[in-house]
C-alpha cells in the first residue's frame, strides 16, 4: 500500500492559469465629452465606456468579481425591473403612459385566447407590458410620492430628471459616469435626488438598505461627480416610496455616511485602476486561512445548553 505521507512529498506541477481576456464588451462606445447630457436612452447611456457605481461595487468580493460582472453584465431582477418602472412613473409620467401597459387579463389556454394575446402584443408593439397588479402598483406609488409635501416639492420645478453625468476622477484619471434620477435646487442648496422603493420607510430600517446595497457609496461617488463638474455646495436627498402600503419618507444623507462611502468607493477605484494597469484581476487569496462558526452560532449553542 502506498504511504500518503510520502506521496505528499512530491510537488506536481501546478496547472497553468487560463489567460484574463481584456475587458472590452464588443457593445462598448466611448463615453461623451465631460459634462451633463440630457434626453440620453438609458441603453445608450449602459455602454458608455466609464467606471460606474454598479461596477465599483462588485469590488467589495474581488476585481475577479467585478470584472465578470463588466464582461457579462447580471440581467434585471424582477424587482429591478420593477423599480425602473416607478422610476419612470415618478419622474416621466408622460414617458410611462408612452412606454408602459398593464397586460389584460386573458387566459392563453384557449385558441380564442392565445389569439386576442397574439393582437395585444401585436397592438402594443414596443411598450412594455406590466402585469396588471405591477402596473397598478406603479401608479399608486407615483400619486403616494406626488401627494407626499416634501416629495412633491423636490419634484416640482426648475431641475433635470434622468440626467447622465461623465467626468474624470482627480486621482485616478480614469472617466467615470452616473445616472442621476434628478438635479435640481431647493432652499438655496444644489440637491441630487435619489428615488428609491423599499419595504419600509422607517429611517432605521431604510438605513440597513443604504448599507447592504451601497447607496452611501454611490451618494459620494455621485456628489463628487457633479463637484467636478460645478464646485458647489450639494446635499444628497432620497425619496423612499414603499411597495405598500405606499408610504413616503424624504432624507438627507448624513455626511458621516457619505464621508464613509466616499472612503470606500475611491479604494474600489483605485484597485481597479490598478488592475487596468496590470491586467490581474485576482480573487481570492493563494494561502490557506482559518474558518471558525459566526459568533451568533456559539452564543445560540450556549442558549440551547
Amino acid at each position: 500500500m502506498s504511504d500518503l505521507f510520502t506521496l505528499a512529498d512530491a510537488e506536481p506541477d501546478p496547472p497553468a492559469k487560463p489567460e484574463t481576456p481584456e475587458i472590452n464588451p464588443a457593445w462598448w462606445k466611448d463615453a461623451p465629452e465631460v459634462g451633463l447630457h440630457q434626453n440620453v436612452p438609458y441603453d445608450e447611456y449602459d455602454k458608455w465606456a466609464a467606471v460606474r457605481h454598479s461596477t465599483l461595487r462588485h469590488f467589495a468580493k474581488t476585481p475577479a468579481h467585478a470584472r465578470e460582472q463588466m464582461i457579462h453584465p447580471d440581467k434585471s431582477s424582477k424587482a429591478q425591473a420593477l423599480g425602473h418602472a416607478t422610476h419612470v412613473a415618478v419622474l416621466e409620467p408622460e414617458r410611462f403612459e408612452r412606454e408602459f401597459i398593464a397586460a389584460p387579463r386573458i387566459s392563453t389556454r384557449s385558441n380564442k385566447g392565445k389569439a386576442d394575446w397574439a393582437a395585444f402584443v401585436a397592438a402594443n408593439a414596443g411598450r412594455a407590458v406590466l402585469p396588471a397588479e405591477e402596473h397598478e402598483s406603479c401608479l399608486l406609488m407615483r400619486k403616494a410620492v406626488w401627494s407626499h409635501p416634501t416629495a412633491a416639492e423636490l419634484l416640482r420645478g426648475p431641475g433635470m430628471n434622468e440626467v447622465s453625468g461623465v467626468w474624470k476622477d482627480k486621482d485616478t484619471g480614469l472617466p467615470c459616469k452616473a445616472r442621476l434620477d434628478r438635479l435640481t435646487t431647493m432652499g438655496g442648496w444644489s440637491i441630487i435626488v435619489d428615488v428609491k422603493t423599499s419595504k419600509s420607510a422607517m429611517r432605521h430600517l431604510f438605513a440597513k438598505d443604504v448599507y447592504n446595497y451601497q447607496y452611501h457609496q454611490q451618494a459620494a461617488m455621485y456628489l463628487d461627480g457633479c463637484d467636478a463638474l460645478a464646485p458647489f455646495p450639494r446635499k444628497y436627498v432620497f425619496i423612499v416610496v414603499e411597495n405598500a402600503p405606499y408610504l413616503v419618507a424624504t432624507m438627507e444623507l448624513e455626511e458621516d455616511a457619505i464621508a464613509l462611502g466616499r472612503d470606500e468607493y475611491k479604494k474600489h477605484l483605485s484597485t481597479y485602476a490598478e488592475c487596468l494597469s496590470t491586467g490581474r484581476w485576482p480573487g481570492y487569496d493563494d494561502g490557506m486561512s482559518y474558518i471558525s462558526l459566526p459568533t451568533w452560532a456559539f452564543k445560540f449553542h450556549g442558549e440551547e445548553g
